[in-house]
């Protein structure tokens, strides 16, 4: 009996939680359906993939570490090879089908940043989070990762997508009956997928209805050179002053 209560503690920790996103992350299946039957954009023959990860940390970690400035800020953790390839290749292959990514037949280089805030695995918070509180199955908790992604072109001046999305995942131990529904893992992915498709209807209707162009200033001055006031100023014979010991006079009118 002392054994399967052993076993059960851990597995109520991992089956206690469901996950849930938020965020306009809502593809418009007109501008889906618009978008993936267009034949006249002219896609991306690249792609340029890059992910800043910032992972959850207890803020417990801190303590000690603060100076008269304050806190030291966070430092972005690199994520693992096979999450980074995965998505990277997800994207790719979203935006093929999408008519936005074609090495043959595209222009330019499509720029997707990523940044990822409070992202956790199941081994920080086994190291800290439901560590630290024992009572997390009886009062539910959760945990928040934040996501943002950026497009941008060296075709285009302007973003061509800015899109947010949270990924919320909740722990209590009467909610493992969500668990098989709402895993956490198969939820992020989901995240994904709707992120990179929200991600494509943004750049393709900013393809199709870029803003105006910005008007031209006026030109900068030069630092550190005098502008004349008026013309006279500068539109003169050059003076020339005589030699040491010459009796000549100097130039101009004796004051009367």
């Amino acid at each position: 009996m002392k054994l399967n209560r052993l076993f059960l503690i851990p597995a109520l920790a991992l089956s206690g939680c469901a996950s849930f996103q938020s965020g306009d992350v809502r593809v418009d299946r007109n501008g889906l359906r618009e978008m993936l039957g267009d034949r006249d954009i002219v896609p991306f023959s690249a792609i340029k993939f890059t992910w800043t990860n910032y992972p959850y940390f207890n803020p417990a970690e801190l303590i000690g570490q603060g100076t008269l400035e304050g806190t030291p800020p966070p430092k972005p953790v690199p994520v693992t090879r096979e999450e980074f390839f995965g998505l990277r290749k997800k994207a790719e292959k979203i935006l093929a089908e999408a008519g936005l990514y074609d090495r043959a037949r595209g222009e330019g280089t499509l720029y997707l940043d990523i940044t990822t805030y409070g992202r956790w695995t199941y081994r920080n918070i086994f190291g800290s989070f439901l560590v630290e509180t024992p009572w997390i199955m009886i009062f539910p908790r959760s945990l928040r990762a934040n996501y943002r992604l950026v497009a941008t072109s060296d075709r285009y001046k302007h973003v061509l997508a800015d899109e947010l999305a949270t990924h919320k995942t909740v722990f209590h131990a009467l909610i493992f009956p969500l668990y098989p529904f709402a895993r956490p893992g198969a939820r992020e992915n989901a995240l994904h997928r709707n992120l990179l498709w929200k991600t494509a209807t943004d750049i393709y209707a900013s393809l199709k209805n870029p803003p105006p162009p910005e008007a031209d200033g006026p030109p900068e001055e030069e630092t550190g050179t005098p502008v004349p006031r008026a013309t006279e100023e500068i539109e003169h014979s050059p003076v020339v002053y005589p030699g040491a010991g010459s009796t000549q006079k100097l130039p101009g009118t004796p004051l009367q």
